[in-house]
């Protein structure tokens, strides 16, 4: 299976046991679509968990994302 560079980037932080929002995609890797990231990796047969959290303020939503515990992806 090839990875694209974006996708290899997000893949190998969540591998490493970390989760991944959008923020820290744009912060870490200036990836601005990160949600279509992760859609082309749980095509690919990744085992995405996604969390959804509250905004502190306002109102609204964001996206945690993490593999699910016991896998590296596939």
């Amino acid at each position: 299976m090839t990875l694209s560079r974006r996708e290899q980037l997000v893949a190998n932080r969540m591998r490493r046991g970390n989760s991944i929002t959008s923020i820290d995609a744009f912060q870490r890797y200036q990836i601005t679509r990160l949600a279509d990231v992760i859609f082309r990796l749980k095509k690919k047969g990744f085992k995405v968990f996604t969390t959804y959290h509250k905004l502190t303020q306002g109102t609204g939503k964001y996206a945690e994302y993490s593999l699910f515990r016991g896998t590296h992806g596939t």
